[in-house]
C-alpha cells in the first residue's frame, strides 16, 4: 500500500513538472514567432528618422529663440515708444519755454525803448540846464561889484569872482561821465539783446529740425501695440 501511494505521487510530480515546462516553453515560442514574422527595418530608414528627429529638435530650438527675439523686440519697441513720448513732452516744454523767452524778449525790448526815450529826454534836459548855467555864469561875469562894496584900491571884480567855478566844472564833468557810462550800458545791452535773439532763433531751429526728422504727431507716439501670445 505504501509503495503504491509513493509511486502515484511520483507520477503526479512528474506530470506537474512536465506541464510547467511545457507551459513556459509555449509563450517563448509565440514571441519568437512574432519576431520572425515582423517586417525588418533597414539602416537607411533609421538614419533618415534620426535626421528628421534632429531637424525637429533644431526647429524647436529656433522657434524658442525666435520667441525670445520677438519678446525682446516688443520690449524694445515699448521702451522706444516711452522714450519718444518723453522726448515729445520735452520738445513741447521747450517750445513753451521758448515762447516765454520770446515774450520776455519783447518786454525787454519795450523796456529798452522806453529807457532810450527817457535817456534822450534826460540828455536834452541836461543840455538845457547846462545852457542855462552858461547863461547864468555869463551874466555873473558881466555883472560887476559896485565900488562902494569894494575896498579902496581894489581892482574891479564881478559876481563870478565869488563863485567856485571848479565845483561847477566838476558837476559838468560828472554829468558827462554819467552820460558816457549810460551809453556804454546801452551798447552792452544791445549786444545782450542780440545774443538773446540768436539763442531764441537757434532753439526754434533745433525744435523745427527735430520735428522734421521725427515727424512727431501728438497722441500717436504713445500708442503701445497689444502684446502677442507666447509661441
Amino acid at each position: 500500500m505504501a509503495s503504491s501511494s509513493s509511486k502515484s505521487s511520483l507520477r503526479r510530480s512528474h506530470g506537474d513538472s512536465s506541464g510547467a515546462s511545457s507551459g513556459h516553453s509555449h509563450p517563448r515560442s509565440a514571441t519568437q514567432s512574432r519576431l520572425s514574422t515582423s517586417p525588418s527595418i533597414d539602416i537607411d530608414t533609421l538614419v533618415n528618422h534620426l535626421l528628421v528627429a534632429k531637424r525637429s529638435l533644431s526647429s524647436m530650438t529656433l522657434v524658442l529663440r525666435a520667441n525670445e527675439i520677438a519678446n525682446d523686440a516688443r520690449q524694445s519697441h515699448d521702451d522706444v515708444s516711452i522714450l519718444a513720448a518723453q522726448a515729445g513732452f520735452l520738445r513741447t516744454s521747450i517750445l513753451d519755454q521758448t515762447a516765454i523767452l520770446v515774450r520776455t524778449r519783447r518786454s525787454l525790448q519795450s523796456t529798452y525803448e522806453w529807457g532810450k526815450k527817457d535817456f534822450r529826454k534826460l540828455v536834452k534836459s541836461m543840455d538845457l540846464v547846462d545852457g542855462q548855467l552858461d547863461h547864468t555864469m555869463e551874466m555873473l561875469r558881466e555883472t560887476g561889484v559896485e565900488g562902494v562894496f569894494r575896498p579902496k584900491g581894489e581892482e574891479r571884480r564881478s559876481l563870478l569872482d565869488f563863485i567856485d567855478e571848479g565845483g561847477v566844472d566838476g558837476v559838468r564833468e560828472a554829468m558827462k561821465q554819467s552820460i558816457q557810462e549810460l551809453q556804454a550800458i546801452q551798447q552792452s545791452f544791445d549786444g545782450d539783446l542780440l545774443r538773446f535773439d540768436n539763442d531764441i532763433r537757434e532753439s526754434e531751429e533745433s525744435s523745427r529740425r527735430y520735428a522734421q526728422h521725427t515727424r512727431y504727431t501728438p497722441g500717436t507716439i504713445i500708442h503701445r501695440p497689444a502684446r502677442s501670445s507666447r509661441v
